[in-house]
């Protein structure tokens, strides 16, 4: 009589073999197959516990049907702390949750942490994780990270910011052996994010360009000279007390040039509203003439105050510029008056009046 018994037996893999079989054989193999799923079970129940699996058990059931002993669950649990206190043990040592995954010293620890860090993000995906919120908070107790790359980027961005305080920019230098690494960072965040830009994958997250640019990073290379230039213009103001920078400043002729070339860009209405609000803020001069003319009225002001009247002594040899000053704005009042083409507007016209200014001299 031939009937149909099972001979072998896996998780995975059942095999049929017709073979005759009596009542002796049949006790025998349903023996067989008893101890072969229990010892099957019982291993899978162990590899969950210390490496953090869910306990489920595929036999008949799929993923749907769950192995509820209540006794390998308490030992899950028992187990899982005692990985935990393990950890706290290596974090006490080293002084991070940073566990290698190949940990000589504890192969089955660095696995472990690994192995929260996947059911997290399964977590984080909706998918089916063993990781329950008592677990999780008991990891963020310590100082869990879960993610490496996370850490070492936040570890960066305060870099950035200490080099911020420092020098009043997020502009890092390259060839500066001191910021090298910071260096080699801001160069990665900005070919992440010109990657997104192009609809690539990119790991930059929309959270991190705002951390970014909140401290006022810059994306853009020609953003980024035309903030370095920005400085070179506040330290020229903090030495000489003034944005008047020469055209061909002996010191860096580059700045004098970029001078020249933001004033030109306003005049044609190419100069952004946020550039034109930064220069503003730095007293920047956007017509050098008017500077100078405001210069030499305030000392014509301060003489008045002092003496009563506008009228410069010609032998004054400390007042001569303000001297030869003087007698050019009666030579463009003159103009003026000729109907010529002059520098003398209303507005200065006024400012000379309202001080007695004698233009007939």
């Amino acid at each position: 009589m031939l009937v149909n018994r099972i001979i072998k037996c896996s998780f995975n893999r059942i095999s049929f073999r017709r073979i005759p079989c009596n009542d002796v054989i049949v006790s025998s193999l349903s023996s067989i197959l008893l101890r072969t799923t229990t010892a099957s079970i019982v291993s899978k129940a162990h590899h969950d516990v210390v490496f953090g699996g869910t306990g489920k058990n595929i036999i008949g059931g799929g993923e749907d049907h769950q192995y509820q002993n209540p006794t390998l669950s308490r030992n899950r649990e028992k187990t899982w702390f005692q990985m935990l206190q393990e950890m706290i043990a290596y974090k006490n040592e080293y002084g991070d949750c940073l566990v290698p995954v190949e940990f000589e010293k504890n192969p089955k620890l660095g696995k472990w942490v690994d192995r929260q860090r996947q059911q997290y993000r399964y977590l984080k995906e909706g998918k089916s994780s063993h990781l329950e919120p008592k677990r999780i908070e008991a990891l963020e107790r310590e100082g869990f990270v879960w993610s490496s790359y996370d850490l070492k980027w936040s570890n960066r961005y305060k870099e950035l910011l200490a080099f911020k305080e420092i020098f009043g920019h997020c502009i890092v230098p390259r060839h500066v052996k001191e910021y090298d690494k910071l260096w080699a960072w801001v160069f990665k965040q900005k070919r992440a994010y010109s990657r997104k830009k192009k609809g690539l994958l990119s790991p930059i997250t929309d959270e991190r360009i705002q951390s970014l640019e909140k401290i006022g990073f810059v994306w853009d290379l020609q953003e980024e000279v035309w903030f370095r230039r920005l400085q070179e213009l506040r330290d020229y103001r903090a030495y000489h007390g003034d944005c008047i920078v020469p055209k061909h400043h002996p010191s860096n002729e580059n700045l004098g040039i970029w001078v020249e070339v933001q004033r030109r860009q306003r005049k044609l209405s190419h100069l952004s509203e946020k550039r034109i609000e930064l220069l503003d803020k730095e007293h920047f001069v956007w017509d050098v003439f008017e500077f100078r003319w405001q210069r030499r009225f305030e000392e014509l002001s301060e003489f008045f105050e002092t003496n009563g009247h506008s009228n410069i002594p010609m032998q004054y040899a400390k007042t001569s510029p303000l001297t030869r000053w003087v007698k050019v704005q009666r030579n463009e009042y003159n103009k003026k008056l000729k109907g010529k083409k002059t520098s003398m507007t209303e507005r200065r016209l006024k400012q000379l009046q309202s001080i007695n200014f004698i233009f007939d001299h």
